[in-house]
C-alpha cells in the first residue's frame, strides 16, 4: 500500500506542479494579449493577480503527502490524512481550473463570459435589457457591474476596475 501511495502522490504532485506553472504563465500571457485587445476596443476582465497567486498553494498538499510517505514511518500515517489531503487538493485543482478559464469579454459583438467548467456563453447586446452598477460602501470591496437579460437572468457580473489588476 505504501508503494502505491508514494507513486500516486508523486504523480499527482508532478501534475499539479506543472499545471500550476502552466496556469501562472498562461495568465501573464493572456494579460499581455488583453492589453493589446483593449487597444482594439475589446474589454476583457479576468481574475485578479491575488487570486492567481493563491494557486501557488495547489501543489503543496500533494508534495507534502509525497514527501511524508517517503520520509516518515508508514505506521504513523492514517488513511484519514490521505483522504483529507486528496479532498483539499481536489478543491485547489478545481480553483486552478477556474483561474485558468474565467473571464468576461465585452466587444462590439456583445458580452461573453466563461466560468468554471462551462463553455463560453455569448450574449449579443440586444439581449441585454439593463446594466446595473453596484457601488460598495466599503472601500476594500470592489464595485460591480451586472448585465441582465429581459427575463431578469443575470448574464454577467464583474468588477470593472479591480485593484489595479492591469
Amino acid at each position: 500500500m505504501r508503494n502505491f501511495l508514494i507513486i500516486f502522490w508523486g504523480i499527482f504532485a508532478a501534475f499539479t506542479t506543472v499545471a500550476t506553472f502552466y496556469v501562472l504563465i498562461n495568465y501573464e500571457v493572456q494579460r499581455w494579449k488583453d492589453k493589446q485587445r483593449l487597444r482594439e476596443g475589446i474589454y476583457i476582465r479576468r481574475v485578479t493577480r491575488l487570486e492567481v497567486l493563491i494557486t501557488i498553494f495547489t501543489p503543496v498538499f500533494p508534495c507534502a503527502m509525497f514527501a511524508g510517505h517517503i520520509f516518515f514511518d508508514p505506521e504513523s500515517a492514517s488513511i484519514t490524512i490521505d483522504i483529507t489531503a486528496l479532498l483539499v487538493s481536489a478543491i485547489f485543482a478545481a480553483y486552478l481550473r477556474y483561474v485558468h478559464v474565467a473571464y468576461v469579454k465585452i466587444s462590439s459583438e456583445g458580452v461573453e463570459q466563461r466560468i468554471w467548467f462551462s463553455n463560453p456563453t455569448r450574449y449579443p447586446f440586444n439581449a441585454i435589457n439593463r446594466v446595473v452598477y453596484y457601488e460598495k460602501p466599503d472601500i476594500d470591496e470592489p464595485d460591480m457591474v451586472g448585465f441582465y437579460a429581459k427575463s431578469g437572468f443575470q448574464i454577467a457580473l464583474f468588477d470593472p476596475i479591480t485593484h489595479n489588476n492591469y
